[in-house]
């Protein structure tokens, strides 16, 4: 058996760059992607979801 101990699964709140993307960021509430935190930010303010 493959020790699999630790992986997280896809659908993590942020992505890395070893998921197939060139994006870090993504939102959970539409899953679009940012290269930047400061993009991410952004978008999130945009749609309200800013706590």
């Amino acid at each position: 058996m493959r020790d699999v101990t630790g992986l997280s699964p896809v659908s993590s709140t942020v992505s890395d760059s070893s998921d197939g993307t060139d994006s870090n960021y993504q939102c959970d509430a539409c899953s679009a992607a940012f290269d930047t935190e400061d993009e991410l930010r952004k978008h999130l303010h945009e749609q309200g979801l800013v706590d």
